[in-house]
């Protein structure tokens, strides 16, 4: 009786200890999230004078408003590449809000969503598409 009582009380710990850290998101972790911006189905790429960026609000799945000032971290694409990657990343909640222009029409689009890291993803690289419009 006691041992059992014992791995259930070691079990209950361990889940909650687990449970806990995905509850405190923030940008000192080891997670990676690859960001595609997609107008219409295809990718946005960067632009040198006009490069995609990714506002990130921690700990929220709905969106705080269009001003940067309701993020707390901003992160710019590089080059002409087709993603912004969000490094340093802990497990938790995050809300994605999306800039970039699309050269088909010379226009800005703008897109968000809600982002879950789960614990076992934590130390992982995670590719996310965000639909952006005009």
């Amino acid at each position: 009786m006691k041992k059992q009582f014992a791995f259930i009380l070691g079990s209950f710990l361990a889940g909650s200890i687990f449970y806990s850290c995905c509850k405190d998101p923030g940008f000192d972790g080891g997670a990676t999230v690859v960001i595609h911006l997609k107008h219409h189905g295809t990718l946005i790429p960067n632009q040198t004078s006009y490069p995609d960026s990714v506002f990130v609000k921690a700990g929220a799945e709905e969106s705080p408003g269009i001003s940067a000032g309701n993020y707390d971290k901003v992160f710019v694409g590089e080059g002409t590449s087709d993603h912004v990657h969000l490094q340093g990343l802990k497990c938790g909640k995050y809300f994605i809000f999306c800039t970039g222009k699309d050269n088909n029409g010379n226009f800005r689009v703008t897109g968000g969503q809600g982002v879950v890291i789960k614990h076992k993803e934590r130390k992982k690289e995670i590719e996310i598409d965000i639909a952006v419009t005009e």
